[in-house]
């Protein structure tokens, strides 16, 4: 009896960062939900960053990934012209340099 092409399909449907493939609507209105102080297109000072473990990195890192990185183009892509007006393309495309569980932490000094 296999049993490896159920554990591999369980990681794929429960280990999600070993998902491959699309990202989903869903994802894109939590990233615009959760993220929504973090993406606005108005100038904020001082910036907020996101911070791993909060919800919106949780979103972040619910994305689908291209290789090693998380497919944030893909969330982009699926902005309609409303989520355009209020949201910074730019901002999202750079959640990942912030939230990405692999990424290497900022240190304090």
């Amino acid at each position: 009896m296999d049993t490896g092409g159920t554990a591999r399909q369980w990681r794929r449907y429960h280990g999600s960062h070993q998902v491959i493939g699309t990202c989903t609507i869903e994802q894109k209105d939590a990233i615009l939900q959760h993220c929504e102080n973090f993406i606005k297109r108005e100038q904020q000072t001082p910036k907020p960053i996101p911070i791993q473990g909060q919800p919106c990195c949780n979103a972040v890192n619910k994305v689908p990934r291209k290789g090693k990185d998380i497919d944030i183009q893909c969330i982009v892509d699926k902005l309609t012209p409303t989520d355009k007006e209020k949201n910074d393309a730019a901002k999202i495309l750079n959640l990942p340099n912030h939230c990405q569980e692999d990424a290497p932490l900022l240190q304090a000094r």
